[in-house]
């Protein structure tokens, strides 16, 4: 049988996918509506906003709630159920509540509630990292004057980043039983909390006391559809409104459909080929970088996302504030990876292993890692496992290659970079085991500064050094698409993979 080359295995997936289109179909106006329906790529896996807060689970529980501060659709931070926040110092960032914000059951926002809801995230794995770094035996509350002062043990300049995903909740309600947040969420968001027919589908009401105005439809239906394939073809015939998670190679037929509008935003996460830094043969900077040189990363992604998306060139895409293109550039370029090889005492090549998830685009971003290593001289071997396995062999460094992410969901440089990069980070968040000490002494003054210019370029000078020794090879930035209704408006992304249904119309 012959090889296929890596070129050649680019352009199979690459036509494969130009035939995942559907005809063009023409705009019917719909009948007058009062309910929003969403295709969601899968259900939360938690609801208690001190749960797992990966993307999905999070945007579900932001219909009920609100936070602290948000990030607007132009990366900048806003305040929401705060009216305001100042540094009374480097260590004390006090926050004022918005007078005259209810909760669900018809109770006040108050400051104390805010104290509580910091306290409470202390305790959980998710959230720790929001109050990292809080001094809760000097931060205090004043219900009266309607104010929490926040003091750090250190001064950091992420902590408004941060708090733009603190999710309030309310003290009274949740200290009788926390458990109750799970299955009866209540908060002082746009939507009220119906009920969840697992497998099948999440509804929601309107606040027709919402702060900041009721929705103008009075029911949000979130409906559980995991495969793209389906999703496409339900934004396509009208049954749903909206649609999420949609694949990359659906979107120039989408594009071309007058029933439906694609709403494209540079996302906050990218992908990245992960090596173990700890182990033979990663623990040899020229090795990791020699990978880096041999693989064509615009093919990958031409190929495996139809051109959606950019080219990485680091550790955090262009949205997120802090990045800089000033780093080293990873061009493709065989004959520099055989070199550096060379240089490493692998001139006569070297096998290794790659592992993934059984997710179709990893594998596909695999094989053709694969084609493109074996031409100058390495053999990847790679191990296809399920989800859970394939992350707890990462945790535990039982890895060579491996295919991951990360999505800065923050905008801010110190969750991008010090968390999986940091050497004093643990393995399931510095999953590559990274080590470097200027890297580390970056990181820690800029997290430590609050001047925006020092930690800009703090960060610019950390991202140089993360790039030079190349824990990763950089592939992909994302960039989030969302299809809806082409008569439906005020559907919003702000970057960070946050979307927003409170302010959608039918036209």
């Amino acid at each position: 049988m012959k090889r296929i080359s890596a070129i050649a295995l680019v352009m199979l997936v690459l036509v494969a996918s130009l035939f995942a289109g559907g005809s063009k179909e023409s705009s019917q106006i719909p009948a007058a509506k009062d309910s929003l329906t969403v295709a969601l790529a899968s259900e939360p896996r938690s609801l208690d906003p001190f749960g797992s807060n990966d993307s999905n689970s999070t945007n579900i529980k932001l219909q009920v709630y609100d936070t602290l501060l948000y990030i607007d659709t132009d990366a900048s931070i806003q305040p929401n159920l705060a009216e305001k926040y100042e540094w009374v110092d480097g260590n004390t960032l006090q926050v004022t509540i918005r007078k005259d914000v209810k909760f669900h059951n018809g109770d006040l926002l108050k400051a104390s509630d805010v104290l509580y809801t910091l306290q409470h995230s202390q305790e959980s794995e998710y959230t720790t990292w929001i109050v990292e770094g809080v001094n809760f035996d000097k931060t205090v509350c004043d219900d009266e004057a309607g104010t929490v002062s926040i003091v750090l043990n250190e001064p950091s300049g992420s902590l408004p980043a941060r708090l733009c995903q603190l999710i309030v909740v309310s003290k009274s309600y949740t200290e009788k039983d926390p458990k109750i947040l799970e299955s009866a969420p209540m908060g002082t968001g746009p939507f009220l909390f119906d009920k969840w027919v697992k497998g099948d589908s999440l509804t929601f009401k309107a606040n027709k006391d919402y702060w900041k105005g009721a929705p103008a439809y009075s029911t949000l239906i979130l409906r559980s559809i995991t495969e793209s394939a389906t999703r496409t073809i339900e934004i396509k015939s009208g049954n749903v409104d909206v649609a999420l998670s949609v694949i990359e190679s659906d979107v120039e037929s989408l594009s071309k459909n007058p029933d439906v509008k694609v709403i494209r935003k540079p996302g906050s996460s990218n992908t990245w080929i992960g090596f173990n830094c700890t182990a033979a043969p990663f623990d040899n900077q020229k090795v990791r970088q020699a990978v880096c040189y041999a693989i064509d990363k615009k093919a990958i992604v031409d190929a495996v996302y139809s051109g959606i998306g950019s080219v990485a060139t680091g550790p955090i895409p262009p949205s997120v504030w802090g990045y800089t293109a000033d780093v080293p550039d990873y061009s493709y370029n065989p004959a520099k990876a055989k070199q550096l090889l060379a240089e490493a005492g692998y001139a006569n090549g070297l096998t290794v292993e790659i592992k993934t998830s059984n997710s179709q685009v990893r594998v596909d971003i695999a094989e053709i890692v694969q084609q493109f290593l074996k031409e100058v001289g390495i053999t990847v071997k790679i191990s296809t496992l399920e989800n859970a396995t394939y992350l707890t062999d990462i945790v535990n460094m039982n890895v060579q290659m491996f295919i991951l992410g990360w999505e800065t969901t923050t905008l801010d440089a110190d969750y991008g970079l010090y968390e999986p990069y940091h050497s004093g980070m643990p393995t399931w968040s510095n999953t590559t085991g990274f080590s470097d000490p200027e890297v580390d002494r970056l990181l820690d003054e800029a997290r430590r500064c609050i001047d925006m210019d020092q930690r800009r370029e703090l960060y610019r000078q950390a991202q140089i050094a993360i790039v030079e020794g190349a824990p990763a090879a950089f592939l992909w930035d994302k960039e989030d698409i969302v299809v809806t209704s082409s008569h439906l408006d005020g559907i919003t992304m702000n970057g960070s993979g946050r979307i927003s249904f409170y302010g959608a119309t039918f036209k």
